[in-house]
């Protein structure tokens, strides 16, 4: 999906700035950020809210210089972006792209089969990088709880 874009974020920034840049790109609109965005409440996910913290600040800052007409200035963010000349995507990879959508905000329902797709680039940074919290079924512990006090009657019950 990077090598596709236009704005990127530079290699050289400092990942601890990613939450300020963050901040700032998706400042200019919800639109911007909207292939990146997860919401575990509605269950609502961008299709690149999978994909590292320096993809998704990169495909924001490519969205908001694409919703600027490519304006120069509209690559810069004080310095931490810079321009790049996009690769077409193709095979597998172009139609995982085609159903994202440009916005990101399309359902990718199938995955890639080539083991060559993906690469590893040592630019690439990991900071906020996503976390997967464990669910809890409350209704289980609800009656979990209600057989251990159930037990622990019973068994004073029958020490009387």
């Amino acid at each position: 999906m990077v090598a596709s874009l236009s704005c990127i974020v530079k290699p050289s920034e400092n990942v601890n700035n990613y939450g300020t840049l963050f901040g700032e790109v998706c400042g200019y609109g919800a639109s911007i950020c909207e292939g990146i965005q997860a919401n575990a409440t509605t269950g609502t996910y961008g299709a690149y809210s999978v994909c590292n913290s320096t993809e998704q600040l990169s495909f924001a800052f490519n969205q908001y210089y694409l919703s600027q007409n490519k304006a120069g200035s509209a690559c810069s963010f004080g310095g931490a972006a810079e321009t790049q000349s996009p690769a077409s995507a193709s095979g597998a990879c172009g139609s995982l792209l085609g159903q994202a959508g440009s916005a990101g905000t399309g359902s990718v329902t199938s995955s890639p089969t080539s083991a060559g797709g993906a690469s590893s680039s040592s630019t690439q940074k990991s900071g906020a990088a996503m976390v997967t919290i464990p669910s809890f079924d409350f209704a289980l512990l609800g009656v979990g709880l209600y057989v251990t006090i159930a037990a622990a009657f019973g068994a004073g019950i029958v020490l009387m």
